[in-house]
């Protein structure tokens, strides 16, 4: 599966779960299961769309810069993490980012096929 491909499906998982999530994490009477399954979707999706934007962000670069890179992206994400789990913001996060990661499509439209020749020809879906 191209990364494009990924990024694109797994960008409506990764916005759902984080909306479930925003709206019925700290809420009073909300069932343990719920709040469970809205951050089960949200990794899923989260996580198809990760590990092929590290890759894309990365493959280009000359192996002497990979460790640069690496550091970078770990910190960037780090990071946004941490904003996350802050005590003020854990649910506000969730409500802010789910409309945010949807745009996300728009320049994944725009990522390469497959450059191994299977699958979808680069530059197709």
């Amino acid at each position: 599966m191209s990364p494009r491909a990924m990024i694109v499906s797994g960008a409506v998982p990764a916005s759902a779960g984080m909306a479930a999530t925003g709206t019925q994490m700290g809420v009073e009477g909300v069932a343990a299961w719920r709040v469970t399954a809205a951050l089960a979707v949200m990794g899923v999706g989260v996580r198809m769309v990760m590990m092929p934007t590290m890759t894309v962000a990365s493959r280009e670069l000359p192996k002497d810069r990979m460790g640069a890179a690496s550091t970078a992206l770990t910190i960037d994400q780090q990071v946004a993490a941490s904003v996350g789990v802050s005590p003020s913001g854990f649910r506000t996060v969730f409500l802010v980012a789910a409309p945010l990661s949807a745009p996300a499509v728009v320049p994944a439209l725009r990522l390469p096929g497959r450059r191994d020749g299977r699958g979808p020809r680069a530059g197709s879906a």
